[in-house]
Formats: structure tokens, C-alpha cells, sequence
């Protein structure tokens, strides 16, 4: 059911969306969380090699960063094996939209060659990122409470299935 959920939400990145409004960094949260982490880190960079595939490639320089960053939110995702609460998956969800932002920005700054070479740019950069971190950020929030809700209310059917099903063999 993991894979299932990762696959549904990779393909956030190919439908008609505002701009990093995705499910990729919930993914990589998702994936760090559920999975080892050889595993998690294989499905965030399949995940988005194949949506890439459809999408297109870009900058080399750039989509590194991007894979980086994605890789950083599956390791928070790691830290939340053993430190699951509230309070730490909103610390993920904002790390991760932060670190994409920062990452990201950083690599089209210095690589895409939009901007000069200089604090103003690298503000200039930055400023016009917002809405792009905020899109991110919503889409995180909304996406990783999504994916870990599904998660959950399949874990609590397949629990009562199971306990349904034990309870009609001990009456038959």
C-alpha cells in the first residue's frame, strides 16, 4: 500500500497543478517514514526520473539540487520512525518545503544564468522564488496530510478486517 500511495501522489508532478503545488516532498516524508531507507530514497529518485521522462529535463545542476533536496525529505521522513508525532511531521513538512526552497533557489541563482552573479541578484532570485516556496509549502501541508491520512484509515480498516474475519471463524 506504501508503493501504491507514493505512485498515486508521483503523478501530482504530470496533472495541471500551480506551480511546486505537488506531492513530491510528502513522498519522500511518506516514503522515509514507511520504508528503509535505501527504499525511500529509490522511490523519490524513480518517482521523479519517470515524471521527468514525461515532464521533461532542465538544467543537470539544477535537477540535482532538486533530487537533493527530495533525498534531505526522505530522511526527515527516517527521523519519523522513531519520533513520530504531530509536532515533528509539521517540523518535516516545513524543513523540507525550506530546504527545497533554499537548495533549489541556490542552484538557480548560480547555474540558470538569470541572474548576475551578486547579492542583489541573489535577492532578486529569492524574492521572485515566494510564490514558489508558498505553493510548495501549501501543497506539503495538504499533501502529506492527505497521503498519511490515507495511510492511516487503511491501517485501521485492514485492522478491523482482520478482526472481523477472526471473529467469523471462531463462530463457524
Amino acid at each position: 500500500m506504501v508503493y501504491i500511495l507514493i505512485l498515486l501522489a508521483g503523478f501530482s508532478r504530470v496533472i495541471t497543478h500551480p506551480a511546486n503545488f505537488t506531492a513530491i516532498n510528502a513522498i519522500g516524508i511518506f516514503g522515509g517514514k514507511y520504508l528503509n531507507k535505501k527504499s525511500a530514497i529509490f522511490s523519490i529518485i524513480f518517482i521523479m526520473l519517470f515524471t521527468d521522462i514525461l515532464i521533461g529535463f532542465y538544467n543537470l545542476k539544477i535537477m540535482l539540487a532538486v533530487y537533493i533536496s527530495l533525498i534531505v525529505s526522505t530522511l526527515l521522513g527516517q527521523y519519523l520512525k522513531k519520533h513520530f508525532n504531530f509536532k515533528n511531521l509539521v517540523f518535516a513538512i516545513f524543513t523540507s518545503s525550506t530546504i527545497f526552497f533554499a537548495l533549489t533557489n541556490l542552484a538557480v541563482f548560480f547555474f540558470s544564468g538569470m541572474y548576475i552573479l551578486n547579492v542583489s541578484g541573489l535577492i532578486r532570485c529569492f524574492t521572485l522564488a515566494l510564490p514558489f516556496y508558498r505553493n510548495m509549502l501549501l501543497g506539503d501541508i495538504v499533501y502529506t496530510t492527505v497521503v498519511f491520512g490515507l495511510y492511516e484509515i487503511y491501517k485501521i480498516l485492514k485492522t478491523k478486517n482482520k478482526k472481523l474475519r477472526t471473529e467469523l471463524k471462531s463462530i463457524n
